[in-house]
């Protein structure tokens, strides 16, 4: 099973998050609902690259990802770059309805 946590501060802002695990849908290359999920999990990154410039750091390695938000001083960057992470969790929680028992998502 694919575990992610969605790390929030007090505010309800998304700090970091972290997948840890395979879906084991099916065989590596099919497996539909991790090839979902981690879309979701890269392209946060890749859209508060892009469009934010914001740099989080990250850390992926063999069934894990961990992405921690950079401090934003910019009240218009920070909300764009939580619209970004609302709808990345969104799509995972969508997801996890949908397979159960292949997607664990936590809200700590």
């Amino acid at each position: 099973m694919l575990h992610v946590k969605i790390y929030r501060d007090k505010n309800k802002q998304i700090r970091s998050y972290e997948a840890s695990g395979h879906c084991e849908f099916e065989e590596k290359g099919k497996d539909i609902v991790c090839s979902g999920a981690s879309t979701l999990l890269q392209v946060s990154i890749l859209g508060m690259n892009k469009y934010c410039n914001i740099k989080p750091e990250i850390n992926i390695s063999e069934g894990n990802l961990i992405c921690i938000i950079p401090e934003l001083k910019d009240t218009l960057i920070e909300r764009d770059v939580q619209t970004i992470l609302e709808t990345m969790v969104i799509g995972l929680m969508e997801i996890e309805k949908q397979y159960p028992e292949y997607l664990k998502v936590m809200q700590l």
